[in-house]
């Protein structure tokens, strides 16, 4: 069965790509290392493979530290090449995902399909990136891990939530550039000064609270979101109301909502609520489980963006159903302990193939509707 409909391809040939991009290394710093690196590029090269090659880049350290770090767990002796592969695999996405729309105008090819896949592999980025690096900050606490990753998962939802209404991304001054770089220092000071640097204990100002540097600085990475949070949500509902009155203004965005926030209620709920304490035992997949099902519901509103088709963002989905199934199974003594591992690495494979059979639907019936592929162009000449 068809993914899109007649109208929502229609919707996404005429959609054109608007951002309002205030952010200081995109505007200030690195334009002229990407003009210079794009003319390096074959002419050949289509987008989408540097889109979608980009993300090699972060699953490939992100897996290696997995393999060093059981569980969640960072040891402080951890070899500084895993960080530095680390750093050099978020250098090389984020340049890529720089180069993808640059080498598009260069060869004239650029097409809605190269908007939702740089979206849509960013959504998945975010597992990749910022779990690597809460395995490195927090050791052993990964229910702190999951909150972060569940919160840096919502901005992005968030960000193109409010594009659905507003019909255009806007990015900060500080934003997802400077993020990363500030996660690639991140890498570098840990190479040069040990994992255990995040294991000391710091007292947190004004609350007389211990904790881990590591902690602190997780938490501070997640208290900077709240005013990109208040503002992305107050101009949502703003818009939503100017056009479309009180009721359906609030009841609206909040619907477009309900997948995101019930899948992560059920993973932080389960999370809290496990007798096994399946998260901490298991810190890795239950991250991959939630970052993957989290990265596919946002490619979803991405999707709806574009097409300008709120149906293509459904209630439920196979993500709700594997964390609820398996939650249950656990509470009845159904699944023990013992094969949580197994049973969580079974759940994340699912979800990626899963996700990976819509990705290759939705671009099959994007490429026959606009006539053309994926991963070749016939690039005019300059």
């Amino acid at each position: 069965m068809a993914v899109m409909k007649a109208k929502h391809l229609d919707a996404l040939k005429a959609h054109k790509y608007s951002v309002v991009n205030n952010s200081f290394l995109d505007n200030n710093v690195m334009p002229a290392f990407w003009n210079w690196l794009v003319q390096k590029l074959p002419m050949w090269v289509a987008p989408n493979l540097l889109t979608v090659g980009g993300l090699a880049f972060i699953f490939g350290p992100s897996l290696l530290l997995a393999f060093q770090c059981p569980g969640f767990t960072c040891s402080e002796d951890l070899s500084p090449i895993y960080l530095g592969a680390a750093a050099f695999g978020v250098f090389v996405y984020q340049t890529m995902d720089a180069l993808d729309g640059k080498q598009a105008r260069r060869t004239g090819s650029s097409s809605p399909l190269g908007e939702l896949m740089d979206h849509g592999c960013d959504a998945m980025s975010t597992v990749g990136v910022l779990g690597s690096l809460l395995m490195v900050l927090l050791g052993s606490s990964s229910w702190l891990g999951l909150f972060v990753l569940a919160v840096a998962a919502m901005m992005f939802y968030l960000y193109h939530w409010r594009a659905f209404f507003v019909h255009h991304v806007e990015f900060g001054v500080f934003d997802v550039t400077e993020i990363q770089y500030t996660l690639i220092f991140t890498y570098i000071v840990t190479m040069v000064f040990g994992v255990g640097m995040w294991r000391q204990e710091v007292t947190v100002p004004y609350l007389q609270q211990e904790c881990t540097l590591g902690e602190l600085f997780a938490l501070l990475l997640t208290v900077c979101s709240l005013p990109t949070f208040l503002t992305v949500t107050f101009a949502t509902f703003k818009t939503a109301i100017s056009q479309e009155g009180v009721l359906m203004g609030i009841f609206r965005p909040i619907r477009y909502t309900f997948s995101f926030f019930l899948l992560s209620a059920i993973a932080l709920t389960w999370a809290a609520m496990s007798p096994s304490n399946a998260l901490e035992n298991n810190g890795f997949a239950f991250m991959y489980l939630y970052g993957v099902s989290a990265g596919e519901i946002s490619s979803r509103i991405v999707l709806a963006h574009m097409c300008k088709a709120g149906d293509l963002v459904p209630y439920l989905l196979p993500s709700h159903f594997i964390f609820a199934l398996i939650w249950a199974g656990e509470h009845f003594a159904v699944l023990s302990a013992d094969v949580m591992p197994y049973v969580l690495g079974v759940a994340v494979a699912f979800e990626v193939l899963y996700f990976l059979l819509y990705v290759r639907k939705v671009t099959s019936e994007i490429c026959k509707s606009m006539g053309i592929k994926l991963f070749v162009i016939d690039y005019k000449k300059e």
